[in-house]
């Protein structure tokens, strides 16, 4: 590198004397700026602190001298050399100068050889600081890492009730609060772009990186962090609102609904267990508010006395009554009330799992009966229900996915039965349960006993396609996702969706698709497997 110099003297005669007498390329030195007194020197560095490396400046000069110059940078640490210029050898300054760390004192009339021998150790001076320098900050940089990971893992052992809480080698900080953040099924997001995922929340660091954070995935849903709080810059609005911000950027980016409970603000780092626990109460208390964010307030509640909390067969019992009697539109609000109760009872969270795992199987057992499996499976339903109860921490986000799927239930159920009669339903339930086997309009026909042409003429009036249409249609989308798999020979998959010839398949699916089966596989392989 080479190092910037600054001449300071009241003569301009030796300011040239010391820019010509020395060369300045030999010491990897270049002169950056010339000065006739100290306040000139000053002045440049208020403006540039970080301009120049080494200073070469006379000791008297009229106003402000050397010294005053050597005072300047001691008092303000500006990183620089200060070599001092002397007619004579009046060494009353040494003391003074020792106070300000001035690097070197060279005679005026040895120039051309004291000063190189003097730039030189300054020099090594600022390479030695500059080292020092280095070695400090990559001993602090090496000691945040370790305080970041220490505290993730103390966080993961706090939020996931595994390991040992190492407290030891923590000292108590600025203020902090714990977010726990958590994303729910979005109605709007597109099932093949994959599930939203908060296992590596990059996406929360982002966008809160004016405060100090450290942030852990717990599941592909939630992810929970520790939020410094810097009094002279953050205020606990100005948080609010930036958990606001940040939860916009997450909808955004994944597609989902998301929400944050914030804790209390806690001094002491062994109090990290009850602030995760007042950050999950506060996501909890979303169930509510309604609000996207939520700091934690015990004493939030509905308005209303909390009924007796009914037993799981009760609830169960209710609702598949309401389904019975046709009003689906009970069912929603009674496992609203349900879950209200069951938060306020103070029940154990795994007992709740284990009941919404109930309800979903029980009020949605029938849809292999219908004539909607395909939707549903679209949908994903059954696997990102499943997934929500397994890593969910919170009663609201099993509420939410079990309300969103019961919703999408409960409009299919709608449709199916309000545009179709009880015969063609159960001719349906009968293609789907069947379509590998040898049917036919004859074999479906003879099953509910009406005649082939009763039964062609109301099927196709009620469903607007043939009954060997729909026997066809429903064998093609199973073969379809057959042929996802590169194991499944097309003969193989011929045969399990009940077509024993290879070559009528393939004339069936070209007639259905527009292409044939081996064509179909080879576009799904360009387009990485997504179906059509």
């Amino acid at each position: 590198m080479a190092y910037r110099v600054l001449i300071a003297d009241d003569e301009e005669i030796i300011r040239q004397g010391i820019e010509f007498l020395v060369d300045w390329e030999r010491l990897d030195c270049s002169i950056v700026e010339r000065c006739a007194n100290g306040q000139e020197v000053i002045r440049f560095l208020e403006q540039s602190p970080s301009g120049v490396d080494i200073i070469i400046s006379d000791i008297r000069m009229a106003g402000a001298d050397g010294l005053d110059i050597a005072r300047y940078v001691s008092q303000n640490q500006i990183p620089v050399q200060v070599i001092f210029l002397t007619a004579y050898a009046d060494f009353s300054y040494a003391k003074t100068a020792i106070e300000y760390s001035v690097t070197d004192f060279v005679l005026k009339s040895d120039i051309s050889e004291g000063l190189p021998r003097a730039v030189e150790k300054a020099k090594a001076l600022l390479a030695q600081k500059q080292e020092e320098q280095k070695k400090r900050l990559d001993a602090e940089k090496l000691s945040r890492q370790n305080r970041r990971y220490h505290l993730e893992s103390l966080l993961r052992s706090v939020a996931l009730g595994t390991g040992p809480r190492a407290y030891d080698n923590l000292k108590d900080e600025e203020p902090y609060c714990v977010v726990t953040f958590e994303v729910t099924d979005s109605p709007q997001a597109v099932p093949s772009s994959g599930p939203a995922s908060m296992a590596e929340p990059h996406i929360i660091r982002t966008a809160l990186m004016d405060y100090d954070t450290v942030m852990i995935g717990l599941s592909s849903r939630q992810c929970c962090g520790i939020i410094f709080l810097d009094k002279s810059r953050h205020t606990a609005g100005g948080l609010v609102k930036a958990l606001h911000d940040t939860i916009h950027i997450v909808e955004e980016y994944l597609k989902a609904d998301a929400f944050a409970g914030v804790s209390r603000e806690h001094l002491r780092m062994q109090d990290l267990e009850a602030a995760y626990q007042q950050s999950i109460l506060a996501l909890n208390n979303v169930f509510y508010s309604r609000n996207r964010v939520n700091c934690f307030d015990p004493k939030i509640t509905d308005g209303k006395e909390s009924p007796v909390l009914p037993s799981i067969q009760q609830l169960i019992e209710s609702l598949s009554e309401a389904l019975r009697s046709d009003s689906p539109e009970t069912i929603l609000g009674m496992l609203e009330d349900y879950c209200a109760s069951f938060i306020k009872s103070g029940e154990p969270f795994h007992i709740f799992k284990k009941n919404m795992l109930s309800v979903y199987t029980v009020l949605t057992a029938d849809v292999k009966q219908m004539d909607m499996m395909d939707e549903w499976e679209m949908q994903k339903a059954d696997e990102s229900f499943y997934t929500t109860v397994e890593t969910s921490k919170t009663f609201f986000g099993i509420y939410e996915s079990l309300r969103k799927y019961l919703a999408l239930y409960l409009r299919l159920r709608e449709n199916f039965s309000g545009t179709q009669s009880s015969l063609i339903r159960q001719v349906n339930s009968y293609i789907h349960k069947n379509y590998n086997q040898n049917i036919s309009l004859q074999t479906i026909a003879d099953t509910f006993l009406v005649s082939c042409g009763h039964l062609s003429r109301l099927y196709r009036k009620e469903t607007g396609v043939s009954l060997i249409s729909a026997i066809n249609n429903r064998r093609i989308e199973v073969a379809k996702r057959l042929l996802k798999d590169p194991r499944n020979r097309v003969f193989e998959v011929a045969r399990a969706v009940g077509i024993e010839e290879p070559t009528y398949f393939t004339h069936l699916f070209t007639q259905v698709t527009g292409v044939s089966p081996s064509a179909y596989r080879k576009q799904l392989e360009s387009l990485g497997g997504h179906p059509l």
